[in-house]
């Protein structure tokens, strides 16, 4: 079994979320992606550092999702009355 490098280049990165170069970029600036490694002049990633980012990415969406299931509850509720 073939395991990937511990550091990714952006290029990389940007193929396993999915995204393009550009979003990666946006997302390391707004801070839903850690930024980058600097070692010799390349900009690396740690698979650990990216994989904690989109955990903590998917927690805060599930949390979105049930904020918003609850007003919709609520408004229902209220609507009854």
């Amino acid at each position: 079994m073939q395991y990937p490098k511990p550091y990714m280049s952006i290029t990389t990165l940007a193929e396993h979320l999915d995204l393009s170069v550009r979003t990666v970029e946006e997302w390391v600036r707004c801070g839903k992606l850690p930024k980058s490694l600097d070692t010799r002049g390349k900009r690396l990633w740690r698979w650990r550092d990216i994989d904690e980012a989109m955990q903590k990415m998917r927690a805060a969406e599930a949390d979105e999702q049930r904020e918003q299931r609850m007003r919709e509850a609520v408004t229902k509720l209220m609507d009854r009355s």
